[in-house]
């Protein structure tokens, strides 16, 4: 039997839950600073809107009042339960009333799943009897407890109550109980379930028209994005923060484990079987391997010499600054590193560290037309020197000619980025009419390179006038009388001096063309 051609790596789906839990973990790196700055904006909007509804109900009807966050509104007339005022700024109606109930219920949720890291529905399942008086064995101290009914895994739990979480529980059943003094009781309809539940006294319940109904789901998360709109708090990208009631557990175990509470400790708390489930809720870096990781570095540095982490001298740096403010070149900024030669020879112009200077364009732009003009005449140069008998031959030079022609009608300019090369003079090609000299020339070329600038120029110079000076004291027929220039072949071969000083003495310069050496 042939085995499958699918592997049981290509169906696990490991790479997927990878990327899901990379995911989840940077939302809860990116929601958890943020999350102080929500509570403060959460107690702000409850205060803001108790206050603006208490301030319309005292206000008579039609009369405008001021808001404690600076907006005029008017009270509108009518007879209601309700607390309606108009806004000038908007031309629309506003219900007080509504919105200091969504206020609290976001400041109660809020505070809710932070201190507790419970389920959105083991948090909409709270009632009344969920309390438990726990007395502890050694000191007989009663310790408030909240039982959590079973969810998920069908395992209730117990967990401590905080003083933070005790005061947010008194303000939920003191509203919830309306100055009576039992709690009403209300069926709870399960949307995951699909079955209603008995009547209990939730305390996630608020009054709709005649009658008490337990909150929805769907109305925690209106409050909760009505608040987060409201606090302007933002991302790293300068998008609106998203909290979900899931985010609030993922935060809960993520702080829980960087505090030093034990993994098991709050998985059991979390409610999860496995410590692994806890884990994979924690957004946080393994404390072991940064710990080793610093530990090595700085074993490292203790073995190393002391000399390669002392403080820099003046003079140091001080020639540390001159690098950078002394790097200024013709095209732009030299980005070379400090301490490191200029290996091209100053040759900017080809050099991938230079960073050209955006005022200097029409300058690169006059460069590389000359470039591509150049390269056109060598083009032309080149299928000229294939067919010499096509041409007619050049003529011999007079004397009433210079001696050295430095230039021809129509060279460009020379282009160089480079100082040191820029004081070289500009090396003419070959007439048209010297297919010999054209294909010396390309040959000479390569060996040029092989020779400093320096030298170049003393050659150049001092040849160029010798051999000038002996045309003039030579017969015509010797004037006359030129051998081409040696090869680039013999050259490397014999040396380029031994063939220059044996060279004939009657051996002038052509107007047409210049050597290389």
């Amino acid at each position: 039997m042939a085995p499958c051609p699918v592997r049981d790596s290509d169906t696990d789906h490991s790479k997927n839950r990878a990327r899901r839990k990379a995911a989840m973990d940077q939302r809860t790196r990116t929601l958890l600073p943020a999350l102080p700055a929500l509570v403060k904006a959460v107690e702000r909007q409850h205060k803001g809107a108790q206050t603006c509804l208490a301030t319309g109900r005292e206000t008579p009807a039609g009369a405008p009042f001021t808001t404690p966050a600076g907006e005029n509104l008017l009270r509108r007339a009518g007879v209601s339960s309700r607390v309606y005022a108009d806004d000038p700024a908007t031309g629309r109606c506003r219900d007080l009333t509504v919105e200091e109930e969504r206020a609290f219920w976001a400041w109660a949720i809020v505070e809710v799943l932070r201190h507790t890291g419970m389920r959105i529905e083991e948090a909409l399942e709270l009632t009344h009897h969920s309390f438990v008086a726990y007395q502890l064995p050694t000191t007989g101290e009663i310790v408030p407890m909240l039982q959590v009914a079973p969810s998920k895994l069908d395992q209730e739990r117990l967990l401590l109550v905080s003083p933070e979480l005790g005061e947010v529980l008194t303000a939920i059943i003191h509203r919830v109980r309306r100055g009576q003094r039992a709690m009403p009781l209300v069926s709870a309809y399960d949307s995951l379930e699909r079955l209603w539940s008995a009547p209990m006294p939730f305390l996630f319940q608020r009054r709709c028209g005649p009658e008490d109904r337990a909150t929805p789901r769907n109305y925690i998360y209106t409050c909760l994005n009505d608040a987060l709109a409201a606090s302007g708090l933002t991302g790293p990208g300068d998008e609106q923060l998203r909290y979900t009631p899931h985010d609030f557990r993922r935060i809960f175990v993520t702080d829980a484990l960087r505090s030093g509470l034990p993994p098991h400790i709050a998985a059991r708390i979390c409610g999860h079987r496995m410590v692994d489930t806890t884990l994979g809720y924690a957004a946080i870096y393994p404390e072991d391997v940064i710990n080793h990781h610093r530990s090595f570095i700085a074993r490292r540095r203790s073995l190393r010499p002391s000399e390669e982490y002392r403080e820099p001298t003046a003079q140091e740096w001080q020639d540390f600054l001159a690098h950078f403010e002394l790097r200024k070149v013709a095209l732009g900024v030299c980005a070379r590193d400090f301490g490191t030669p200029c290996v091209h020879e100053h040759a900017c112009i080809r050099c991938p560290v230079l960073r050209p200077d955006p005022e200097q364009m029409p300058r690169l732009e006059e460069i590389h037309a000359n470039l591509i003009d150049r390269l056109q005449e060598a083009k032309e140069q080149g299928g000229s020197a294939r067919s010499p008998r096509s041409r007619p031959a050049s003529p011999p030079p007079s004397r009433n000619s210079p001696p050295c022609a430095t230039s021809r009608p129509g060279t460009p300019p020379f282009t160089s980025a480079c100082p040191t090369s820029a004081a070289v003079p500009d090396v003419l090609m070959p007439s048209s009419d010297s297919g010999a000299a054209s294909h010396q020339y390309r040959r000479s070329k390569a060996s040029t390179r092989l020779r400093s600038s320096r030298d170049r120029r003393r050659d150049i110079a001092s040849i160029t006038a010798s051999r000038n000076s002996r045309a003039c004291r030579g017969s015509p027929q010797q004037a006359h009388s030129v051998q081409p220039p040696l090869s680039y072949s013999h050259n490397r071969r014999f040396g380029w001096w031994t063939k220059l000083r044996q060279r004939t003495i009657a051996d002038p310069i052509e107007p047409g063309h210049r050597y290389f050496f």
